[in-house]
Formats: structure tokens, sequence, C-alpha cells
């Protein structure tokens, strides 16, 4: 029968069962059309780092929720992910500021000319 014959019911009762609920109910829900809506309105490399925020929720969430114990680890780790989001998201800031002040500058060479 496979994994399936190793499920134990009462198991999924309780805050285990809500967990499981949540996972199976609230990433899709949720997570697909947030990430369809930035991919619609940022850069590709801006709308991916859902994927890198996405854990951190799910840790925060586990704390406050369940009261999962958040390690120095945990947070060492939580930490350089969102200043690895900072990151990517200020770099592509950068970037679109230039692209908009080059076109700003071709359009005045062009209205000079």
């Amino acid at each position: 029968m496979g994994e399936a014959g190793g499920v134990h019911v009462a198991a999924l009762a309780g805050p285990a069962g809500l967990a499981w609920l949540f996972l199976l109910a609230g990433p899709s829900p949720i997570g697909f059309p947030l990430f369809t809506r930035l991919m619609a309105t940022t850069p590709p490399a801006v709308a991916n780092t859902q994927s890198y925020v996405s854990p951190v929720v799910t840790l925060a969430l586990g704390w406050l929720l369940l009261a999962e114990p958040v390690g120095p680890r945990m947070l060492a780790a939580a930490a350089v992910t969102l200043a690895s989001v900072a990151l990517i998201v200020t770099a592509n800031g950068r970037r679109a500021a230039r692209r908009a002040e080059a076109v700003d500058v071709r359009i005045a060479e062009r209205e000079a000319a």
C-alpha cells in the first residue's frame, strides 16, 4: 500500500492537522496569484524574490501561531535571506532608475536638436 499505509489519521488532529490544511490551502490561493501579479508588475528577478521570502514568512508564522522554537541559526538564516532579497530589489531599482535617466537624456537631446 506504500506510504499511505503508514499514515496515522489521529496524528493529523490538532496543530499538525491545522498546519497540513494551511499548507494545502494557503500557498495555492495566496501564493500563485501574488506571484502572477508580481510577474506582471515587476521585473522577473524581483518577482522571484517571493520564493526566497516564503520560508521566512513560514518561520514567522510557525513561531507566532504554533509556538515553534526559533534559534539563533534560524534567525541568522532569515536575516541573510532578507538581506539578499533587499540587495536584489535595490539593485533592480537602481538599474531601472539608470534606464529611465538614459531615456530622459535621449528625449532631451532629441528635443534640443
